[in-house]
Order: C-alpha cells, then sequence, then structure tokens
C-alpha cells in the first residue's frame, strides 16, 4: 500500500485501465467518470460486484467441500494400497500378454474401481 501511496498517479491510471476494460460491458462507467471522477466510478464498480460476490462465495464453498471428499475418497480408496495395486497390475499385465486384449485386461481393474472405496 505504501507503493499506492508514493506513486497516486500510477493508482489512478490502474482504475482507468480497468474502467476501460468493464466499459464494453456497462458504458455508464464512463459517464460517472467523467461527472464525477475516476474515483467515484471505481467505487461503482466496486458496489456492483458486492452481489457478485455474495451469489458466488458459497458455490465456491460447496466446489471446495467437493474437492474436499473426492480427494478423501481418493486417498481412502482400495487401488492407492500398494499390495491391491501390485496384484491387479500383475493380473493386468498377465492377462494382456496371454489374450492381447486391452479390454480383458481391463475388466481385471473394473470390479476394485467400482468397489473398491465402499469396504475401507
Amino acid at each position: 500500500m505504501a507503493f499506492f501511496k508514493q506513486y497516486p498517479k500510477i493508482t489512478k491510471v490502474l482504475m482507468l485501465l480497468i474502467l476501460i476494460a468493464i466499459f464494453p460491458f456497462d458504458g455508464i462507467f464512463l459517464f460517472i467518470a467523467d461527472a464525477a471522477g475516476i474515483e467515484a466510478a471505481f467505487a461503482l464498480l466496486v458496489v456492483m460486484f458486492d452481489p457478485i460476490t455474495r451469489w458466488l462465495s458459497p458455490r465456491v464453498f460447496y466446489i471446495k467441500l467437493t474437492q474436499q471428499a473426492l480427494k478423501r475418497s481418493f486417498v481412502n480408496h482400495k487401488l492407492n494400497k500398494p499390495s491391491v495395486f501390485v496384484t491387479h497390475a500383475l493380473l493386468c499385465s498377465g492377462v494382456f500378454l496371454l489374450t492381447s486384449s486391452i479390454l480383458f485386461a481391463g475388466c481385471i481393474w473394473l470390479p476394485v474401481l467400482v468397489m473398491g472405496g465402499q469396504f475401507t
């Protein structure tokens, strides 16, 4: 913040650039910047973003909760245990060498992928 206090023109130029970027979407900012000044237009911009942040914050919270649940289920999955992974990798490799079919080799992973996280 000391940088912006030392150089107030840089602050105004940054605010002007932000308003120029927003202008194509809402033309009232140009009128307010002309009539009341760039600071008033920037204050209006901040006030207009308040409803968006109120709408967005619960959704971001639920996205974080979903990410935590996915991480927890991934960490607790059976395939993350070395003994299960090595056994299935060896069986998959063996079946692929015998049959040369990726479909049959992939079928070895299916039961563990579907049922693996339920019994932990």
